[in-house]
């Protein structure tokens, strides 16, 4: 699957990564129980690990 993937490719505009960053905290905060917090914390985390960008 990864490797689909071409993390160099600009077709995906920082706006993608903005708005699944938006929604991934919309859904951390409405979380109810352990398991939706750590999920959504997760995706975030792996989030921000791929999508190191420039300032």
């Amino acid at each position: 699957m990864n490797k689909n993937i071409d993390k160099f490719n600009d077709s995906i505009g920082k706006e993608f990564y903005i708005d699944l960053a938006n929604k991934l905290e919309e859904m951390y905060n409405k979380a109810k129980t352990f398991g939706e917090i750590t999920l959504v914390g997760d995706l975030i985390k792996v989030l921000n690990e791929k999508t190191k960008m420039d300032k």
